[in-house]
Parts: C-alpha cells; sequence; structure tokens
C-alpha cells in the first residue's frame, strides 16, 4: 500500500487500532502506522530495514534471514479450550471471502460489517446514478445479497450489524460517472456523507435498504447500523 508518512519509530498493523491498520489485517498487507518523523529523517533512495514486529527502522539491508510466517492452525481432532467471558467479543468484517474463517472463531458476532467494499464491488467502479441509469437496481441487490448472505449465514444465530455506506464525496468521484454528481468539497470528513446522503440523494440508500430486507427475511440475525448522524442546532 502506499503510505505517506513512515517513521523511524514504527508499529505494527497488529498493535494499533485504526482504519489503516484494521482493513490491512483483514487484507492480509503488511502496514506501517504511526508515522512520526520518517519524513526528517530518511532520504529518497536510502535503503532501510523496517521490523514490523519490533518496531524498530535500521540502516541498510538486513541480513536475519526473514522466514514467511505460516498461519496458527489447530490440528485436527485437537479441541482447544476457550474461556467463557462476561464480555462478549465481537469482529469487524468488511469482505465476504473472510466470512467462513472469522465465523470459526470464538466470537460472539459481527460488531461492524463495513459496507463499502462489497458496494463498491457490486457496482463495479461505476457511481450509482451511472449504475442505474445504464444498468437499473437488478444487479446490484442480486450482487449485494449474495455477499451479505454469505456473511450472515456463516455467523447464524449470532448477530452481524451492517453499517449502512458511507463514501464521501471525495470516493464517489472517484468512480465512473462520478464528476458529474459528486460536489467539489474542502473537508470531506464533514461534508455530504452518512445519513445526510440518505436524506438528499436516497436512491442508493433505498437500493441498500432492499437487499437488508431480503437478507434480513432469510437470515433474521442481520440488523444496521446508521453512519456519521448529525444534529441541526439552531
Amino acid at each position: 500500500p502506499t503510505m505517506r508518512r513512515a517513521s523511524a519509530v514504527v508499529t505494527d498493523s497488529g498493535g494499533m487500532t485504526c482504519h489503516a491498520a484494521i482493513v490491512s489485517r483483514e487484507l492480509g498487507i503488511p502496514c506501517i502506522v504511526g508515522a512520526r518523523t520518517a519524513t526528517q529523517v530518511l532520504r529518497n533512495g536510502e535503503l532501510v530495514t523496517v521490523d514490523g514486529k519490533r518496531g524498530q527502522v535500521t540502516a541498510g539491508a538486513s541480513v536475519a534471514q526473514i522466514s514467511k510466517a505460516s498461519p496458527l492452525s489447530v490440528a485436527p481432532g485437537l479441541e482447544v479450550a476457550v474461556t467463557p467471558l462476561a464480555t462478549k467479543l465481537y469482529v469487524n468484517l468488511a469482505i465476504a471471502d473472510h466470512a467462513e474463517a472469522a465465523a470459526a472463531l470464538p466470537v460472539d458476532g459481527v460488531g461492524l460489517l463495513r459496507a463499502e467494499f462489497m458496494i463498491l464491488d457490486a457496482l463495479q467502479g461505476k457511481h450509482p446514478r451511472e449504475v442505474l441509469a445504464t444498468q437499473g437496481s437488478a444487479s446490484f441487490v442480486t450482487k449485494m445479497s449474495e455477499h451479505l448472505l454469505r456473511i450472515t449465514r456463516a455467523f447464524m444465530p449470532r448477530p452481524v450489524i451492517y453499517r449502512t455506506y458511507d463514501f464521501r464525496t471525495n470516493e464517489f468521484r472517484g468512480l465512473t460517472g462520478g464528476d458529474r454528481f459528486e460536489p467539489q468539497e474542502e473537508n470531506p470528513m464533514i461534508g455530504y456523507r452518512g445519513c445526510f446522503r440518505y436524506v438528499k440523494d436516497p436512491e442508493l440508500f433505498r437500493l441498500e435498504l432492499e437487499t437488508l430486507a431480503q437478507v434480513r427475511a432469510q437470515t433474521p440475525n442481520l440488523h444496521i447500523m446508521i453512519p456519521f448522524v448529525r444534529t441541526k442546532w439552531e
């Protein structure tokens, strides 16, 4: 992944909770977060070795043999003792391909199912209005339902909390046709996003609700979360 910064003191993706770390962990992509002074310390073309496990950067190439870590596995027939917790443990999930593996863990459900990756796949890189104008809604609902059912069925009867889409204007502008429909904003993080967008432009949200209704009819463990709810103060 492209990083805007690196650091002479590095925290690996397993030890820090932020959007980049969460997504990188799920995708299995190495990630450096917690960057601070690298843009002052490092120079273009300089060779360094990043030790993500220890959070260290050293000059030059490492001479140590680096072996690829193998995923933890349990021997067939061996039962792993799980200590019951008073606190429920939920996972974050964004990609249907990981549903079965996540559901096999001793967790109580999905606390946050991020919609954006699945929606991008269903839209096939096109802006929602472009899709509705050229393909109609059926393909979107079918594709999204397939993704969601794979997750909800894997976790049944444990709850799956689906967060409805929260694309910002700069992200929507990057889709095919997006420049015709999305405004330019100085700060998209606090702009035209979340449920405010649903009220002003309800078409994609309507398709999302149609999908959720179909999936919940088959797997009632699906629930929704509405993002970025704001109140207008007079």
